[in-house]
């Protein structure tokens, strides 16, 4: 009886090889380190009922802050030329508050008096749940970039749901919520070599945009771009 050829497949899984570019594109590290705070009051005036007399105001008051703590890894350059980065947010903490007060009583001068009860004034406080998002408190560190606009480079927080949320918070308060525009010029970045580094320190203030508010976010860091391939 003649032998049987059996054939045997051998099938190689195939294994990704990183190209020649991948394996040597440029990676940096990104450190920022500093504080962030925004402090938010609103007062508004609260008119009285129809027959009654006094003053009472409306106040919202925002208050939210961190600091940054360096956490630099190697990284590429990212689509529109970004360096994506991340730091962890120690110290985290926000407040909201709603508080209404003053007094209202009957006009003397009104001919016909209202119903018993309408001028009396109940003042009111009202705390909001304040909570950070798991992006913010990862302990992979939170996720900030680099936007290259024209020679410079704006520092932001690089995620939509931002750092923290409060239920309910009429002034919208937010913590690390502006584009910082930094002295880190797009030029010095992309000429370092291996081994080289630029920094600079600054303290951005931003004043809030509303009429009725007063208060605004300020930003102290220190930003560090060092080369590491």
């Amino acid at each position: 009886m003649k032998p049987r050829l059996v054939l045997v497949l051998v099938v190689a899984a195939a294994v990704p090889v990183p190209s020649a570019a991948a394996a040597t594109a440029k990676l940096y590290s990104v450190s920022l380190s500093g504080t962030t705070r925004t402090e938010l009051t609103q007062v508004l005036p609260l008119d009285p009922p129809a027959g009654c007399t006094g003053s009472a105001n409306e106040r919202n008051h925002f208050l939210g802050s961190a600091t940054l703590v360096a956490k630099p890894r190697g990284v590429p350059f990212a689509s529109y030329g970004r360096l994506k980065f991340n730091v962890v947010l120690r110290s985290l903490h926000a407040e909201a508050t709603h508080e209404t007060a003053g007094s209202y009583a009957v006009d003397p001068n009104e001919p016909f008096p209202p119903p018993p009860g309408t001028c009396t004034f109940t003042p009111e406080k009202r705390t909001a749940r304040c909570t950070f998002p798991r992006d913010a408190t990862a302990r992979r560190g939170a996720e900030f970039a680099l936007l290259p606009h024209g020679r410079i480079y704006e520092l932001y927080y690089n995620r939509g749901a931002g750092i923290v949320n409060c239920e309910p918070d009429d002034l919208f308060g937010k913590i690390f919520g502006e584009f910082v525009q930094t002295k880190l010029r797009v030029r010095a970045v992309k000429a370092l070599g291996v081994g080289r580094s630029v920094s600079t320190s600054a303290t951005s203030v931003f004043p809030t945009r509303v009429s009725s508010t007063t208060g605004g976010e300020t930003d102290k860091y220190t930003l560090k771009v060092k080369r590491v391939r």
